[in-house]
């Protein structure tokens, strides 16, 4: 996400659904506008979007950002998926990360 004036956010928010607890945990290298964001294996991939990097200007992001919640971290899966979507959506589909683009 961004914040109001489209600058990156630092961190992010994750809730407990059982426990009500919320707490934070760092965000991605990249600010993502509307993204895909899927759960599979205890990970969470990060996926499309826009998003503006420095020196890059903005457009769609093809990279796939995983978040590790027993570590806490961030890692790049892959920079570039191999296509130029317009949209790209991810679903978890038996066992497996799958990407659709129109």
């Amino acid at each position: 996400g961004m914040t109001d004036g489209f600058e990156r956010l630092e961190e992010c928010l994750e809730i407990d659904l059982d426990s009500g607890q919320i707490r934070e945990f760092p965000a991605p290298r990249a600010s993502r506008i509307s993204p895909d964001l899927v759960a599979l294996d205890g990970r969470l991939y990060l996926v499309g979007g826009a998003s503006v990097r420095a020196g890059d200007g903005s457009g769609s992001d093809t990279s796939i950002e995983v978040y590790d919640p027993a570590t806490r971290t961030w890692s790049v899966w892959t920079e570039d998926f191999g296509i130029e979507p317009a949209h790209v959506s991810a679903w978890a589909h038996r066992g497996r990360l799958l990407l659709t683009s129109t």
